[in-house]
Formats: C-alpha cells, structure tokens, sequence
C-alpha cells in the first residue's frame, strides 16, 4: 500500500494511457412541458437528426449523428474562432523550428475539438468522452427540440456507499481532503510533518491493491462519508476496479462510472476515427456484458 501526504488542494484527476478514450456514464434526464418522462420515439428520433453544422456556444461545429442496434452515436469537431496567436511554430525536415505569422482569421475555425456521445436506448445509459461537454450536448439537444417544448439534462448517479461497493470487485484508490478548522485539529497532528511549521489543508492518497470488499470496508466509507457531511473532510473519492477497463468512482455525492476502450489517433493529422470509435465502444460493451 502507497501512502501520499501533500499539503495541496488540486483535483485528482486519473490520466489515460496513450491509446485509450474515456468514457462516463450519465443520466440523460428529458422534460417535456416541464414534466420529467422518458424519451419516447417521437422525442429520440429529432436528437437523431442532429447533423451538418451547429453553432452551440459560441462555438462551430461538425455534427454527425448515426444508430447501431440500440445504441444512439453522436460525434462533434468543433472549434472556435478566438484566440488566434501571432505566430505559428513550424518544424521543418531537418527537425528544426522556425516561426512564422499565423494568418488564420477569426472568421476561420478548425473543428478539432473532438466529443464523443453513446446513448443506450434499451438500458437508458448516456456515455460521454469528455464530461466537461455536458453543458455543450444539453444545448445541442434543447436547439433541436425547442419547438416541441422538450428539453434535456445530465445529472451524475448518485449511489450510497454500500450500493457503490456492492458494483465493484476491489477498491483501487482512496482520496480524502481536508482543510482545517476547530472541529478536526487532532488530524493535522503528523509526528513529522508538524516540524515545517502548521498544516492548514492536507490531501491523502492511499492506492491499494486487489483484495476483497468486506462488511469492515463498507463500514469505513459509510464512516468517511459521514464525515465529509460533517464537514471534517471536504472531499472523499473511492475508485473501485469492476473488471476489464471499467472502473467506477464514488465521491460521496455522485457515483461515476467510466469506461476506456482503446482506440488509436491517425498518424497524419492526431484526431481519433469516429467510426472507429464507434464500432471499438459497442464491441467492448459486448465484450462486458459477456464477460
């Protein structure tokens, strides 16, 4: 077991490898008339549609929109007119840079921002590459049906402790913040970090390796996030290993679920193949389900 102290507040993000995509699992929430209800075929089939190019926050995109069996597939390059910088670098053959004056214009975009989204009719899942996009697919989707008073939202799932352990066969990291107040001051007595002086805020990482969920486990998350709604942490994150490169976190609100499949960028200008991306994402839904 790894234990890290750091005296730091920054997000603990977990990085990909060089030839994986993420994927996370949403809950895609449809009102209609401000009423909460299902997608029913008439509500799916214009989000099906969405194609060509959309202007969604201020930015211009390519949208492409197609259907595999139960699975809805959207894909969007977009990009945005600002900021341009004065100068482009350009390597040469012989491997060295040399800079030039970028003459792009505001009025010139590059769609190279590019977003990923599964929809799985049958199970009600919603899948997204970068979940920093959920504001961008809410709009896309609300433009599109506007005019039969329908609107959308992604809410994250919200799981208790022993629901989220009962999803995973190891837990793989855990994550806890704290920043110091009267009511928590015994935790910041470290025999050995006290002498640089007093500890205002700490993060702890401890990893672990595979083993068992047992009753002690589920008791000790419940505990933890007992605490973060006391206010003696402020942030509590469980990583748990469900097998094959689906991996699930439980931050003591929201429970996230996020798949990585491995799919390679082309060589010549460094942007993934969408239906590449596509076809690998439903094959390895397969492969889970027949795991």
């Amino acid at each position: 077991m790894k234990v890290i102290i750091y005296n730091q507040k920054q997000e603990n993000l977990l990085t990909e490898g060089d030839q994986m995509l993420k994927f996370q699992r949403l809950k895609l929430i449809m009102r209609k008339n401000g009423t909460q209800t299902m997608p029913q075929a008439s509500e799916l089939e214009k989000i099906m549609k969405i194609s060509g190019i959309q202007t969604v926050k201020d930015s211009e995109g390519l949208v492409e929109t197609k259907t595999s069996g139960s699975f809805i597939f959207w894909y969007s390059a977009h990009g945005y007119g600002l900021p341009i910088t004065s100068e482009l670098l350009v390597k040469d053959g012989e491997g060295k840079v040399h800079s030039k004056p970028n003459t792009r214009q505001p009025n010139e975009i590059e769609p190279k921002n590019q977003v990923f989204a599964f929809y799985d009719t049958e199970k009600d899942y919603f899948y997204l590459s970068d979940s920093r996009k959920q504001g961008y697919f809410e709009e896309l989707f609300n433009l599109a049906t506007a005019d039969i008073g329908v609107t959308w939202e992604f809410l994250k799932v919200y799981k208790t402790a022993r629901e989220f352990l009962a999803t995973i066969r190891s837990i793989k990291k855990v994550t806890l913040v704290s920043e110091k107040d009267l009511f928590n001051q015994g935790d910041y007595d470290f025999p050995v970090i006290k002498n640089f002086g007093s500890a205002s805020s700490y993060e702890l990482n401890v990893d672990f390796t595979p083993g068992q969920i047992t009753e002690r486990a589920v008791w000790a998350l419940e505990e933890l996030t007992g605490y973060v709604k006391q206010g003696r942490y402020q942030k509590l994150i469980c990583v748990g290993d469900a097998g094959g490169d689906l991996e699930r976190v439980f931050n003591s609100e929201t429970f996230v679920e996020r798949i990585w499949i491995h799919v390679s960028k082309n060589e010549s200008d460094g942007m993934y193949d969408a239906n590449a991306v596509m076809t690998e994402f439903i094959n390895h839904i397969i492969r889970m389900e027949h795991a």
